[in-house]
């Protein structure tokens, strides 16, 4: 079906329903990209009353743009003006088998009996814009690698060197299931460099995944763009196995230095059931917002982070934050969020300060800037020398508000801490 629709003459001017009727196999990947005219569309459904299941088992990466089922480009050649394919709202996967429905009907998946070599179920690629992904169940068992569920692919064409990036994507209502046999598996994974690497100054915009079930080994969503809303979600990250990584529930990694938009972080749980690191300086949170978000305004609020373990038989130096956000030029809003972090101190050492905080703004607030922090309730166990409910990074001229918030000290040294002053009480 994929080689059809992508061989299309003319262009897609119609809407068409791919409706999937009974379970598949698939040893080729499938790649949707043709141009569309002003009533083109592609709707890939299950047929009614159906719940199949689409099983890949590829066996081998392609030189360009690779996934299992990939959006954007029209075979797995590298990425030019011959199979690269711009798109603008035309593609739908809806895996509920009723019209409007909400139910997961629809299953994608990679088998634990196999070794797959593209990594990602699946792949949307460069100018695809404003593409729907909801109901969808998607899984990957991969068997030795690090797969991850679905991926956003940037980067740039290979012949003429222009910039693509994934815009207005939308994941809703899916089950992301990323359980293979690497280390490092995502729920919604995300690169600059799918193909080269995406100019600085370029991100992309409005990436929204709400109201998923995420099961991830490292990461539920790892996500870069100037404007972007991960809301609803319940990820737990579960079964890791790599011991010199950082996990996360929630990771906004870049903005590629384009310093504007918004990132919000509302109204997720998130439970970080096992951190196997065992190295220095890595570790887990429950929500990053990485310093390559620097400009991106920031607002995490109305979450919850809590059921922490960590596996280490002996204290480490590592990182461990409910929430932390390192952008010290950007605006931030840290509220209504309650963060149970009271993990076993025997695998925490707390030894650097800072690494240890239920809240961490760890870069100082730029002038013109403002840092509030408000209403939160963080309960913080006793991992060592210098955890804290709370940790503040010396302000860099800015503003910093921290006002109404429980702090729970469940044995832990500190309440907060303020650049390298500790505070027992506030």
């Amino acid at each position: 079906a994929a080689s059809a629709f992508s061989s299309v003459t003319g262009g897609i001017n119609r809407e068409w329903t791919l409706l999937i009727t009974a379970d598949l196999t698939e040893t080729v990947a499938s790649y949707f990209g043709n141009t569309f005219g002003s009533n083109g569309k592609l709707i890939i459904k299950p047929a009614p009353s159906t719940q199949p299941t689409v099983t890949f088992t590829v066996p081998a990466a392609p030189p360009g743009i690779y996934g299992n089922i990939v959006f954007g480009v029209s075979d797995g050649n590298l990425p030019t003006a011959a199979n690269d394919r711009p798109s603008d709202g035309n593609y739908v996967i809806d895996g509920s088998n009723t019209p409007g429905g909400t139910t997961r009907d629809l299953t994608f998946q990679i088998p634990p009996t196999h070794n797959d070599p593209v990594l990602r179920v699946v792949r949307v690629w460069g100018d695809t814009k404003n593409m729907v992904i909801k109901n969808l169940r998607v899984l990957n068992y991969d068997n030795v690698g690090s797969g991850h569920c679905i991926g956003i692919a940037n980067g740039i064409t290979q012949d003429a060197t222009l910039p693509r990036k994934v815009d207005g994507l939308i994941i809703e209502n899916c089950l992301l299931v990323a359980q293979s046999g690497g280390h490092n598996s995502f729920g919604v994974d995300f690169s600059n460099t799918a193909n080269g690497s995406l100019p600085a100054g370029v991100s992309s915009q409005n990436i929204q995944v709400r109201n998923c079930e995420i099961y991830a080994k490292q990461r539920g969503i790892f996500v870069g763009a100037t404007d972007c809303l991960v809301q609803g979600n319940d990820i737990s990250v579960t079964s890791g196995t790599g011991t010199a990584i950082t996990y996360a529930g929630v990771f906004l990694w870049t903005n590629n230095t384009t310093p504007s938009g918004t990132a919000v972080v509302r109204e997720n749980v998130v439970k970080m059931a096992l951190v196997p690191a065992t190295s220095a300086g890595q570790g887990g949170f429950g929500i990053l917002v990485d310093s390559t978000m620097n400009g991106t305004d920031c607002e995490v609020v109305n979450n919850v982070v809590k059921d922490w373990y960590f596996s280490s038989a002996s204290a480490v130096d590592l990182l461990y934050r409910g929430i932390s956000v390192g952008t010290g030029g950007s605006n931030v809003r840290i509220e209504h969020n309650s963060l149970k972090c009271d993990a076993n101190a025997t695998a925490v050492n707390g030894a650097t300060r800072g690494r240890v905080a239920g809240i961490a703004l760890p870069v100082g607030v730029a002038a013109a800037k403002t840092h509030a922090v408000h209403n939160n309730i963080v309960v913080m166990g006793n991992p060592g020398t210098f955890a804290t409910c709370v940790f503040y990074a010396t302000s860099s001229g800015g503003t910093l508000r921290s006002e109404g918030n429980n702090l729970v000290r469940n044995g832990s040294p500190y309440t907060g801490i303020a650049g390298t002053t500790d505070y027992s009480t506030l």
